[in-house]
């Protein structure tokens, strides 16, 4: 084991200690709890790490947020993340530096989201007194949209909402207040339009906040491949004043994917993009040959939702769509709620979002409200168990045991029955102690 800090690397192989994990769930940081890494290393006199030493590393570099990177001997990351805090103990074999580390996302989840497309090659058309609503403008070969926003400061504040736009090249504006401030002749003004764009892509480029693009694996380009070619695409048009954070901008897309994609976080720094309920690739099986007790069956309803209000749109417009479960489902898990007590899911929120993510078009409303309907239309089906690292029948085989790994499990130990049913696993954490996986699972079909 190995461990590097900063950038450029300094590798720490004399005197490494251990690495330990609380005790929290290693997920999804989005909802979930990610858990800390606390690496702890020999400083023998206090002289080279001892962060209250004044001529030390850390006391001479400012260590918070700082890259640290492990890996194993044969030089694979295990963990990726960022410094942050240090304390020190003195022992009998000199001072022990520990570091606690965490993802680089915690750094970041409350970082404002500005995902929007920005047009500038426009100037003011002569001089604009405060006070007026409409705005003359000359460009080169861009056309203002309807509804687009229009600023002239960097900062995009005060902004106004574009009412009309006339001219091909656009000639002249009416926007819907009036101008707060003068305008000078040629003075830069700019627009702010909506992206279009699929929701795994969307999800990559705010993940590019935090991540290098070769810790963004593969599933984000191969979801958008194929959303993109069924034109199943968002409109997103977030600025900073809309005070959508990272931590809210990434459940918001995975909820208007109606639950279908959702971003996972590694240990080792890396991000990837999970198709839930596709069960269609899943090869490996695990069975009581590899699980081992207690193994715990149960049903998860948070999720649980009688239908599914998405909203899109309709040109100038925004429409709405509403999917719900068979009458039969109805009967079984909301049979003593009246229909007007009935609470659909909404992903879009209230109206200051719903000006900022539609879908576009009722074709893809459609789509990932029934998507939400099939899958969280009934409760879900949970197993907990620990599991070996390897399969039983070969010990060469490693399981790759991750959030969003997915098995065929078999369990039949005379109170849960189950054969060949798809899972996913939501959470998997090491159990040192006793050299096991402990895994929760979510049955997919």
């Amino acid at each position: 084991m190995k461990l590097y800090l900063f950038d450029p690397d300094l590798e720490i192989t004399e005197g490494l200690l251990e690495v330990t994990t609380e005790t929290a769930t290693q997920t999804n940081i989005f909802g979930y709890v990610q858990a800390r890494r606390f690496v702890s290393f020999l400083d023998p006199d206090g002289k080279v790490y001892h962060p209250q030493n004044p001529k030390s590393i850390f006391a001479l570099t400012n260590w918070r947020s700082q890259l640290v990177k492990i890996t194993d001997d044969n030089g694979f990351i295990t963990f990726k993340g960022v410094i942050l805090n240090i304390s020190t103990e003195d022992s009998n074999k000199g001072v022990i530096v520990t570091l606690e580390c965490v993802s680089p996302l915690r750094m970041f989840i409350t970082t404002l989201v500005n995902y929007t497309n920005v047009l500038i090659d426009f100037l003011v058309n002569g001089i604009v007194a405060k006070g007026q609503t409409t705005v003359p403008i000359k460009s080169g070969v861009e056309t203002v949209p309807q509804n687009a926003i229009f600023s002239a400061s960097t900062e995009y504040l005060p902004n106004y909402l574009v009412q009309t736009a006339t001219g091909t090249p656009t000639t002249s504006i009416t926007i819907d207040r009036q101008l707060e401030t003068a305008l000078a002749d040629n003075d830069p003004v700019f627009f702010l339009t909506p992206e279009t764009v699929t929701i795994p892509f969307a999800l990559k480029s705010l993940l590019r906040i935090v991540a290098d693009e070769e810790y963004l694996l593969g599933g984000f380009d191969l979801y958008d491949t194929s959303e993109g070619a069924a034109n199943r695409k968002v409109i997103i048009n977030i600025r900073q004043e809309d005070n959508i954070t990272l931590q809210q901008a990434v459940p918001l897309l995975e909820k208007m994917s109606g639950g279908r994609f959702e971003v996972a976080s590694y240990a080792d720094g890396t991000f990837d993009l999970i198709d839930i309920f596709s069960v269609s690739d899943i090869v490996i099986p695990l069975a009581m040959s590899e699980l081992v007790r207690p193994i715990k069956c149960f049903v998860d309803d948070a999720a649980l939702s009688p239908g599914a209000i998405f909203y899109h749109e309709t040109g100038t417009a925004v429409a709405s769509v509403l999917k719900t479960v068979s009458q039969d489902a109805l009967n079984s898990y909301w049979a003593k709620l009246k229909t007007e007590d009935l609470e659909y899911f909404q992903p879009q929120g209230d109206l200051k979002r719903l000006r900022s993510l539609l879908h576009n078009s009722e074709t893809t409303a459609n789509y990932y409200a029934q998507y939400h309907v099939d899958n969280y239309g009934k409760p879900l089906l949970i197993v907990t168990a620990y599991c070996l690292p390897t399969l039983a029948a070969n010990r060469d085989f490693v399981l790759d045991m991750k959030r969003g790994s997915k098995f065929l499990l078999t369990i039949n130990n005379g109170e849960i029955d189950l054969t060949d049913r798809a899972a996913i696993v939501q959470s998997a954490s090491w159990d040192s102690a006793k050299n096991l996986w402990n895994v929760r699972f979510r049955i997919m079909d």
